[in-house]
């Protein structure tokens, strides 16, 4: 009897953890699809075509983002990556608004793909590339001064302004409600899970990154986040 008890715990246990890895990015990536697209109302709706160049899977033919003009050279400009759930539509056409006609600041919420408006299907290695080729476009087609480009997260967008960070696209760092890495999240929500580390598809590790930040970093948690 102890024997069929301890067979069916392993049984049931691996087919937990398969179906985690199975659906590991529809767990991390919970993303609005095309038709729950919210238009941007207040800023501007940038689009980069990417059609004709060399990028990984996952990646559309073209990126997306909510962009406000800074309202002089000497203000800041927020790249900012949103929460999981959500969409640039909502969080950065909002938040945007508020920053720039409050503040003067210049913003640009990066949409990632998959998410919305965006093409494509969401893993880390699409959202960093798209994230890069958008930190490229605001220097070198907006011509955004890259000594006040402040780089801004939230929830699994702190690990990809790290990541922007740590490339040297940005003089200041925003990290709001971060996570040291996915496999230490994974560790948290289900510790039954032997080494998640070794089946995590999407690390984003930013634990390992925070050595190479050295520049300001603003870091903001909430002591009861879920």
């Amino acid at each position: 009897l102890v024997r069929w008890a301890l067979s069916v715990a392993v049984i049931g246990m691996s087919a937990v953890i398969g179906f985690l890895w199975y659906f590991q990015r529809s767990l991390i990536f919970p993303r609005p699809k095309k038709d729950q697209a919210m238009r941007i109302r207040h800023g501007s709706y940038i689009q980069v075509d990417v059609e004709k160049e060399n990028r990984p899977a996952g990646v559309g033919k073209r990126l997306v983002g909510c962009y406000f003009a800074p309202r002089s050279e000497d203000h800041w400009t927020l790249v900012f990556w949103h929460g999981n759930a959500d969409q640039i539509g909502n969080v950065g056409d909002i938040l945007g608004q508020h920053l720039n006609q409050e503040h003067g600041y210049g913003f640009l919420a990066v949409e990632y793909p998959g998410y919305a408006l965006c093409d494509g299907e969401p893993s880390e290695k699409s959202i960093i590339w798209s994230s890069d080729r958008m930190m490229q476009y605001i220097i070198h087609e907006l011509r955004l001064n890259p000594d006040r480009v402040c780089v801004f997260g939230q929830s699994i967008g702190t690990a990809v302004a790290a990541q922007m960070a740590a490339r040297g696209y940005a003089k200041k760092l925003i990290m709001l409600s971060p996570f040291t890495s996915i496999p230490a999240m994974c560790q948290a929500l289900f510790p039954f899970v032997p080494n998640p580390a070794i089946l995590i598809c999407d690390p984003f590790n930013t634990l390992a990154l925070a050595p190479h930040l050295n520049i300001p970093t603003l870091i903001l948690h909430g002591n009861r986040d879920e």
